[in-house]
């Protein structure tokens, strides 16, 4: 149910269900810490941001929802800043959150921090890992100094055979494509993110859809925006606005003729 936007939200009734029950034979629900995770998930992706919150979301998941301003910046910061120093959580998600709210200050602290451990001998860490992180924050902070040349250099760049879609460095480069008028490159570098149920995720489609009706594909460009606007349909006021952009989105499709999808060859 994970890509169904029903207006009955039939995921988070049943992770509710799920959460309240006192007798599972099953050992999977039987974690109650697992099964209100998942119950967190399910009404953050549904932009329930607000109820979200009370279920004690993990750091990652609150600077997502910090991102669209579901959640407490201060507090989404602290409490990841505090998973990287104990390794609790991705880095490069981290940076990437950061780096997509232009917080140039995080960003310096990860370069120091991530300096500071490639320069230590005894340090039982991935070196690809560190460099790819680092890389990928430099990015973002030249982004964040509006040098948007040498940063989609630097995106484009990055070794995805390290970290596919880990830091979601891929949804802002395909946001520079599509300010360059470079869509179909765009629309490519999206067709490898298939992660739907994630607050990223919803965010990623909507960019789908914003990228296929500029390339004339109004098939896949209702599809997108139908999805963003069923997800969201009953989300927190700071969801809506992408609501009523997907929505729009459609009023303006179904008032013109139907078009035959185009085929995109990847870059």
């Amino acid at each position: 149910m994970a890509e169904w936007g029903d207006s009955a939200q039939t995921l988070v009734r049943l992770q509710r269900l799920i959460v309240a029950g006192r007798h599972h034979r099953d050992a999977a629900f039987a974690d109650t810490a697992r099964t209100r995770r998942r119950l967190t998930f399910a009404l953050a992706s549904r932009g329930l941001g607000a109820e979200a919150m009370k279920n004690k979301p993990t750091g990652e998941l609150l600077l997502k929802l910090a991102l669209f301003g579901a959640a407490p910046v201060a507090l989404a910061d602290s409490v990841v800043m505090e998973d990287i120093l104990h390794e609790r959580t991705c880095v490069p998600c981290a940076v990437s959150f950061w780096g997509m709210r232009g917080d140039t200050a995080r960003l310096q602290r990860i370069i120091h921090l991530g300096d500071s451990v490639a320069r230590d001998p005894h340090a039982k860490v991935d070196r690809g890992r560190i460099t790819f992180t680092l890389d990928l924050d430099r990015a973002y902070l030249t982004l964040a100094r509006h040098d948007t040349t040498e940063a989609l250099r630097q995106f484009l760049a990055l070794p995805d055979s390290l970290c596919h879609a880990c830091g979601w460095a891929m949804l802002t480069q395909a946001q520079l494509l599509e300010s360059r008028g470079r869509n179909p490159e765009a629309a490519a570098i999206l067709d490898e993110l298939s992660v739907y149920n994630d607050l990223l995720g919803t965010l990623a489609e909507l960019e789908r859809g914003r990228i296929a009706e500029k390339l004339g594909d109004k098939p896949r460009a209702r599809d997108a925006y139908s999805f963003v606007a069923d997800i969201w349909q009953r989300g927190d006021p700071a969801f809506q606005v992408y609501v009523s952009e997907a929505r729009a989105g459609l009023k303006r499709l179904n008032e013109e003729s139907s078009a035959t999808a185009i085929p995109i060859r990847k870059p």
